[in-house]
Parts: structure tokens; sequence; C-alpha cells
């Protein structure tokens, strides 16, 4: 798991909308923010994730907080 602590509290709760299906317009109305300062963050939270789209940033994220288990095959 990545130390979470790196990622700031508002790219996180940006993560956390990302993973409950929100979009861009939703979550930059529910944080009082621009639709672009929310496509800023996500970009970041790809790269930091090292992820390429939003799928798998969900994925990545339910994952690292423990909300998502990997499964062995």
């Amino acid at each position: 798991m990545t130390d979470l602590t790196a990622i700031p509290q508002s790219q996180q709760r940006v993560a956390s909308l990302v993973a409950s299906g929100l979009m861009d317009k939703e979550i930059a109305r529910d944080l009082g923010i621009s639709p672009g300062a929310v496509k800023d963050r996500v970009e970041r939270l790809l790269r930091y994730a090292g992820v390429r789209n939003r799928v798998q940033l969900t994925v990545w994220w339910l994952r690292q907080t423990g909300q998502l288990r990997e499964t062995v095959q």
C-alpha cells in the first residue's frame, strides 16, 4: 500500500469522489471548485498512482483504502 499521507487531503477527497462514480462537474460542485481544478487533481492522482484512467484510479484508490482486496488465484 502507498502512504496516503503523501497525498494532500483535497486530492484524497477527489480520489474518493472519483471512486464513487462522480464526474468532474459533480465533484467540482460538491467541493466548490472549478471543473478545471478537478481535472488537474485527477491528472495528478493518475500520475501518482501510475495508472492511465479513472477506472484504474478507482481500483487503485479502493485497494489503498482497504475497501477492495486483491484476490489470490
